[in-house]
């Protein structure tokens, strides 16, 4: 029979144990720098329904779960500083309707089929495997080039298919699209599901009509939650203003206590006084804005932010969002775009506090701990 001495001994192994294991567990989950997204994050935009484009263009990497619909389009284009792999410009997991669409500096893969829907080509770009200069904030001399677009099938009768850079998956080497949506689905919601775990650090106010977040003296993560109403309230030549130094990162959650049937972004997000901060030590490449709604609409406004909304469809019509999109499907019209001016920047959460049940393990173990010292006090008083 074991001794008292040697059961005490097993006791604290299996708590220092269970801590050491619990403790690298919570290092494994929590997502190191850049990773917040996991797999998703080498995409500009990633929707895991359905896109319908008419008129303009995502101008960075996208991948889309359902189907592509896709009407006088662009996709890739421009200096995108990180993405996993900068040829996959575009991956669809179902079918792509086009006409007029022109893939840019990189590669599209449809697991589906390519259906024109007029006698225009898929791949817009001349022939000799560039295309015009395509309007690019950050490099204004930019010129595109021409990728090859894999599909399981084409129409019949496409004319000068090899002018168009087209193959099948089957004779290519590619098996199916490069890209594990399941997967990134799963990783994204777990994230979504985590942010709403960090506390608030910050309050808003509004003022003059405006609604200002003063984030000024602080660092690191900082966290508020704002419901959908407060977006509704901002009414015409209102703005959000946001007042940050360097090394910030700024975390909205937005709830919807309210029971609005959509949030509405139509209102500037104003960074330390300008609407096109960019490149600066806070600007839009550290706010991230996470919420549960189904219904997400930006218009008539450039939103220097980056969103996940796995449950929505983003609408976008006279405007744009300059981030990162994660959603549930898109739709722009009219001059709606999703551009990739900002990815975001998730270095802080990557030093987070450690999460309640982590710290909920580390009580448990010290009590235990604090018994067997106390037995051992006990037995020499």
């Amino acid at each position: 029979m074991p001794s008292v001495k040697h059961c005490r001994f097993a006791f604290v192994s299996a708590c220092l144990a269970f801590l050491t294991t619990a403790a690298v567990r919570a290092d494994m989950d929590r997502p190191s720098t850049y990773q917040l997204f996991g797999i998703s994050s080498g995409f500009n935009d990633v929707f895991f329904g359905d896109y319908y484009g008419r008129n303009g263009d995502i101008e960075g990497h996208a991948a889309v779960k359902g189907n592509l619909d896709a009407r006088d389009y662009g996709f890739g284009g421009g200096e995108q500083a990180k993405h996993a792999d900068d040829r996959n410009v575009l991956v669809v997991g179902g079918n792509a309707i086009v006409k007029g669409v022109g893939v840019f500096d990189g590669n599209a893969y449809v697991a589906g089929n390519v259906v024109n829907a007029s006698s225009d080509k898929w791949n817009t770009m001349g022939a000799e495997g560039t295309g015009p200069a395509i309007y690019n904030r950050e490099n204004p001399d930019y010129v595109g080039t021409r990728g090859t677009i894999y599909a399981d099938g084409f129409p019949t009768g496409t004319p000068d298919r090899n002018a168009q850079r087209q193959e099948y998956l089957s004779q290519s080497g590619h098996s199916s699209i490069p890209f594990d949506f399941t997967l990134a689905e799963a990783q994204l919601r777990q994230t979504s599901s985590d942010l709403w775990d960090y506390a608030d650090t910050v309050t808003g106010t509004f003022a003059n009509g405006n609604y200002e977040i003063d984030l000024t003296g602080k660092t690191g993560l900082q966290v508020i939650t704002i419901d959908a109403s407060v977006f509704m309230a901002l009414g015409t030549n209102k703005n959000i203003y946001i007042d940050a130094g360097a090394d910030t990162t700024l975390l909205v959650n937005v709830t919807n206590d309210a029971g609005l049937d959509y949030l509405w972004f139509r209102n500037e997000l104003v960074i330390n006084g300008n609407p096109d901060e960019m490149h600066s030590d806070f600007d839009g490449s550290n706010i991230l804005f996470n919420t549960a709604m189904d219904d997400v609409r930006i218009e008539n406004v450039a939103f220097n932010a980056s969103l996940v909304a796995l449950d929505a469809e983003v609408f976008i019509a006279h405007g744009n969002i300059e981030g990162q999109v994660f959603a549930g499907s898109g739709r722009t019209i009219d001059g709606g775009e999703f551009h990739a001016y900002y990815t975001f920047d998730d270095k802080h959460f990557g030093a987070a506090t450690p999460e309640p049940a982590s710290i909920m393990i580390l009580g448990i173990g010290l009590a235990g701990l604090g018994i067997v010292r106390r037995r051992k006090i006990a037995r020499f008083v």
